[in-house]
């Protein structure tokens, strides 16, 4: 047994004391075999589970699903709360998952499609969430008295790699995580996330998984495994020979009564759960190596002695050797025994291990060719798409070429077209219906910018600059179209066509053109873009609240006039504040209308519409039903107007806006996303702002308000609060009289006047607008019913 090779202490009372007189009362050393090189005495151990402890330091892994990262941290601080040690400490560890595919307006895109500015707007949203976030888990770790809070923070696009990752980096030995569901036979967590981690985590991790807010598994750690330090022996030296084996407990009583005094035993008891033995063989090659005088320390009852009873100097005197004999043969053949019968239990134990891990290599066995059997035919399917996509890219590369000729057809036509209207002097200058433009030469284009000095840009779009100039004594806006071909040409032809035959006075004014240099001149609006505005751009203060629906509700009169016009209605392509000019008293007019389009209607459709292939607009303003079909219509308008109302309301980067304000109204969370920047807005015309905005939004078309029925109305209200009841809207007063229209009419110039007003105007014989000073077109004048109506409910309401 392995009482034969180990050292103890004896009491000093005991007259067998000289035989061991390296074993005192009171030495705190381990019973070790002999050979040991070394010793460990109990403070020792005590020492290493408090290093292994790491200090009450805990580390607890969350996630985005705050519910469950909650459960995690209240569970692993209870168990913080139970330690004695003062410092107890929480280590968060999270990982950042950037989004590969990010919101626009109602779908989903590339964020590699994104442009710079628009990506990081983006990915600072997404971390401003995590922030968040975190701060609510550090707020609820403050809730447990004693226990101090840490964030580890990884940004890696799988869970999994970035908790290994921090594992390995921070030499973490105790980890707490989730896990949905586990396998009560094998003790495993089943979860996609978990189970990686349970794969991947260094050995010398902890790991405790929670499900339902309790401890479903636990991963052991390997105390031999490699850390960021060399772990150290449980036993005092090593013994690279013998086989290790598990810490066991030994009785000294049955063999050896008597030899301890009841204090020696307890502290053999305390002590002998940290004693290795090693195996049979070595032992019995130990008992014939014993010398006699090593027997004869093995308490033997003399005679007439009770076994209760300390044996003295003269008891040993009178010993009877038979007896004694016959005593130490029966406690050898008990070690024996002993021993047969552990070897008999750990080699059937072997025996069942190795069924076991032969049962398990079996089935693993099976899934691997399952596996290998489902690869087979993903990649027989990946053959088979792959075939199937080279066809794909045949079939295209045919229509595109087919495409490539048609364009190539298209445009010697339309040239030949222009051609035949300049010879016959139909062009977009002097065609009837339109606004006679003034032509410019490049001579005065060039004095005007300085020959376009970089100092007299103002703006930049994606079709051309514009530059503020002073041309004829008068301050104007240029803008020079910096694309070639027949498409630069197109976009100009457009642009001159539509506002070269329409005037209203929330549309930019166009004056007149230079063809030669392909230059548009405008009227200078002196406060710049609403874009500009809302950023705050030169250090300009922020647009109040009632300025900002104001702009909205000239932006809507636009769209309104637009979408009206006869014979075909305009579609604008691409409304954003960026298109959105400032005049004096901050009157919003729309302009660049390089990519409008007329609206067509024909036998087989209700609502009119333009169909393109070539797909024009700036992302988080477009319609996605624009998007996926191709067909611009009048809604294309309202959606992006939604937007621009979004905008206007909260200041935030359009995309994925739409998704956010209806999240924070859903929420009763509103009020935290509105720019405060404009001033204290009403919460009644911000709720209803944001309802029309979202209606507007909406990816089904018919469910998109009407701009002139509904939303006019909705806006008309908010521009009319109560706390601006003394103030005369400016565009109820008539430029000619300056008095508050009765019976408003629209002249060909594009403006309002009072009905009479105008008439006279006409019966004087004026040919000139009083406002554009260029010759009128016509002399018929349209009733505006619209601002009428608004005008006869804003004196009701002003006498209440």
């Amino acid at each position: 047994m392995a009482v034969t090779s180990a050292r103890f202490p004896l009491p000093s009372s005991s007259p067998l004391l000289p035989l061991f007189p390296e074993s005192l009362p009171g030495d705190e050393r381990m019973f070790e075999p002999e050979g040991s090189t070394g010793t460990r005495s109990l403070r020792e151990i005590v020492e290493e589970e408090e290093d292994d402890d790491g200090g009450g330091k805990t580390h607890v892994a969350v996630g985005k699903d705050f519910k469950d990262g909650k459960v995690n941290i209240q569970w692993a601080a209870r168990k913080l709360q139970l330690q004695q040690s003062d410092l107890k400490k929480l280590v968060l560890l999270h990982v950042h998952q950037p989004a590969d595919r990010i919101m626009s307006g109602l779908c989903k895109v590339p964020a590699k499609q994104l442009e710079e500015k628009e990506l990081r707007a983006y990915r600072k949203i997404e971390k401003n969430d995590m922030n968040k976030l975190l701060d609510q888990y550090l707020s609820c770790c403050r809730a447990f008295a004693k226990v101090q809070a840490e964030i580890l923070v990884i940004e890696k696009n799988n869970v999994a790699n970035g908790i290994a990752e921090l594992i390995d980096q921070n030499h973490i030995t105790r980890l707490v995580m989730g896990t949905s569901s586990f396998s009560v036979k094998r003790q495993l967590p089943k979860s996609k996330v978990a189970a990686s981690v349970h794969q991947q985590a260094k050995p010398y991790c902890q790991i405790l998984y929670i499900c339902k807010e309790t401890l479903a598994c636990t991963r052991e750690a390997n105390q031999f495994a490699e850390k960021g330090h060399p772990p150290r022996s449980r036993s005092g030296g090593s013994l690279p020979d013998q086989p290790q084996f598990p810490p066991r407990s030994v009785s000294y009583s049955s063999c050896y009564p008597g030899l301890l005094d009841p204090l020696d035993k307890q502290s053999l008891r305390q002590r002998s759960n940290s004693v290795s033995y090693p195996s049979s063989r070595h032992l019995e090659n130990g008992m014939e190596n014993i010398s006699p005088t090593r027997w004869h320390s093995v308490h033997v009852t003399p005679k007439g002695c009770s076994p209760n009873s300390s044996p003295t100097l003269n008891d040993f005197d009178t010993m009877d050797v038979p007896s004694a004999a016959v005593s130490i043969a029966s406690c050898e053949e008990h070690q024996h025994s002993t021993f047969r019968a552990r070897e008999d239990s750990l080699c059937k134990e072997k025996i069942e291990k190795e069924e076991r891990l032969t049962r398990e290599k079996a089935r693993l066995e099976k899934e691997h060719l399952q596996i290998y059997n489902e690869l087979q035919k993903a990649n027989e399917q990946r053959v088979e798409l792959e075939r199937k996509l080279m066809h794909a890219n045949s079939s295209m590369e045919g229509l595109q070429n087919v495409q490539g000729e048609l364009q190539h057809v298209k445009d010697n036509a339309v040239k030949e077209d222009n051609n035949m209207h300049e010879v016959h002097c139909d062009n977009v200058f002097g065609s009837t219906g339109s606004v006679a433009l003034t032509e410019f030469s490049y001579t005065e284009i060039k004095e005007a910018t300085n020959d376009f000095n970089e100092s007299k840009k103002i703006g930049h779009g994606g079709c051309g600059s514009v530059y503020k100039g002073f041309l004829r004594h008068t301050i104007v806006a240029i803008k020079k179209f910096n694309r070639e071909g027949i498409t630069g040409e197109k976009e100009y032809d457009d642009e001159v066509e539509t506002l070269g035959r329409m005037r209203h006075p929330n549309l930019v004014t166009l004056i007149g053109v230079c063809r030669e240099a392909k230059v548009l001149v405008y009227e200078f609006l002196p406060n710049g873009s609403l874009e500009d505005r809302l950023q705050c751009k030169h250090q300009t203060d922020p647009l109040p609240w009632r300025t900002r629906i104001k702009i909205a509700a000239d932006i809507c009169t636009a769209l309104i006039f637009l979408h009206s016009n006869k014979p075909k209605g305009i579609a604008h392509g691409d409304l954003k504040p960026d298109n959105v000019l400032l005049g004096d008293n901050f009157v919003g007019k729309l302009g660049d209308f390089g990519i409008s389009r007329p609206l067509n209607l024909t036998n087989t459709t209700i609502t009119p519409y333009h169909r393109t292939s070539q797909i024009k607009g700036t992302l988080g303003y477009m319609d996605p039903g624009y998007i996926a079909s191709g067909e611009l219509t009048a809604q294309y308008d309202v959606y992006s107007f939604g937007v621009v109302l979004l905008r206007l309301l909260t200041s935030k980067s359009p995309l994925g806006l739409p998704s956010v304000v209806e999240a924070a109204l859903n929420n009763d969370m509103l009020q935290e996303i509105i720019d405060v920047s404009a001033g204290e807005w009403p919460p009644e015309y911000t709720k209803k702002l944001a309802i029309l905005a979202l209606r507007c939004c909406r990816f089904n078309r018919k469910e998109r308000p009407d701009l002139a029925k509904e939303a006019w109305g909705v806006l008309q209200d908010m521009v009319n609060h109560p706390d601006n009841k003394c103030e005369t809207p400016s565009f109820f007063i008539c430029p000619m009289t300056q008095e508050i229209m009765r019976d408003p009419h629209i002249a060909a110039d594009g403006f309002t006047y009072e009905g009479g007003a105008i008439k006279d105007w006409f019966q004087r014989g004026h040919k000139m607008s009083p406002m554009t000073f260029l010759s009128f077109t016509h002399h018929e004048l349209i009733p505006n019913n619209a601002l009428r109506f608004a005008i006869q409910e804003w004196k009701m309401k002003q006498q209440l």
